[in-house]
């Protein structure tokens, strides 16, 4: 009998964090799941590692990734995968004990995302990120602008149904394949929730190809900017998928690339930025990122601390 969900973990070299998020979907009140973990090429022995937490468990199913990168292991993994959802679980976060409890829910949704507590290396809580509904909720056609926060792919439950528009993905950057996704699922999913409340322990540490989410050092900046930019080519070379339906598709796309080529040009001035005639609010953000890196890795973390204080005080 196929699984009820399938969790795709793509790894490399993550030996010290891989047991703690196996052991989180161990820990999941329903056994009526798979994991599978899609190894590239580690030199740590995270390889060994997952077959040894496999250990017998048929539910748990250990690949090899084929190519590179973090997009051929996922759609490794999936191929793999036969579960009637599919959740991404990265190889050094872990589920929160509370997404078991709302499992049932999630289940019953065509696609979902969560909010998530962001910790330290030991799983000490450092803030919370809330993702709210914005994106589910606002027009498809409205994604395409610059400067969009799409939610982060490990925040998403979708149903085999949207797997299979999703998979396979074409070759992307790995810290923006995100985009891509959110994209995909926002266009083909009935319906998306939200649920407000962390159900995923997303790890901050050293090493990360991201950057760090308060991390708006130039050259992170520029990095995800140019690979921003390179998700873009792959977008319009699939016009016809994810421009149905939108007004002036082509005019939106040559927006956001003006957009992203003035933030991962170094040393973009302020004149660049104007240009670019945004809203006002979003000038400011812009100009913080690019200009004043610190104070908008402050805010960040302002909002992010904010968040955490105001839900503790609901509990």
């Amino acid at each position: 009998m196929k699984p009820r969900l399938s969790f795709l973990i793509p790894v490399k070299n993550v030996a010290p964090w891989l047991a703690v998020a196996v052991d989180g979907v161990r820990s999941l009140s329903s056994a009526d799941w798979e994991i599978v973990i899609a190894d590239d090429h580690s030199g740590d022995g995270t390889k060994n590692l997952a077959l040894r937490l496999a250990g017998g468990d048929s539910r748990i199913i250990v690949i090899d990734n084929p190519g590179r990168g973090t997009v051929a292991g996922l759609n490794a993994a999936y191929a793999a995968s036969s579960g009637g959802h599919v959740k991404f679980l990265d190889g050094d976060d872990a589920l929160d004990p509370r997404f078991s409890a709302r499992l049932p829910e999630i289940l019953a949704e065509d696609a979902s995302t969560h909010d998530a507590r962001i910790v330290d290396e030991k799983l000490a809580p450092l803030s919370l990120l809330r993702l709210t509904d914005r994106f589910a909720v606002q027009p498809y056609a409205e994604v395409f602008r610059g400067g969009i926060v799409s939610p982060p792919r490990w925040a998403w439950t979708f149903s085999r149904r949207i797997a299979d528009v999703l998979f396979p993905m074409p070759e992307l950057p790995s810290i923006h394949e995100d985009f891509w996704v959110a994209l995909v699922i926002k266009k083909a999913a009935a319906r998306i929730a939200h649920f407000d409340e962390p159900l995923y322990l997303y790890r901050q540490r050293a090493g990360q190809i991201f950057g760090g989410l308060f991390n708006f050092s130039p050259d992170i900046v520029r990095r995800r900017a140019e690979a921003m930019l390179l998700v873009l080519e792959a977008v319009e070379k699939n016009s016809a998928f994810f421009g149905e339906g939108v007004p002036a598709f082509g005019e939106r796309l040559a927006e956001m690339r003006k957009y992203y080529r003035v933030s991962a040009r170094p040393g973009a001035s302020t004149g660049d930025i104007l240009g670019l005639r945004l809203p006002l609010g979003r000038t400011l953000k812009l100009w913080t990122v690019l200009k004043a890196p610190r104070a908008a890795s402050f805010v960040s973390r302002f909002k992010a601390g904010r968040a955490s204080r105001l839900l503790s005080r609901m509990k």
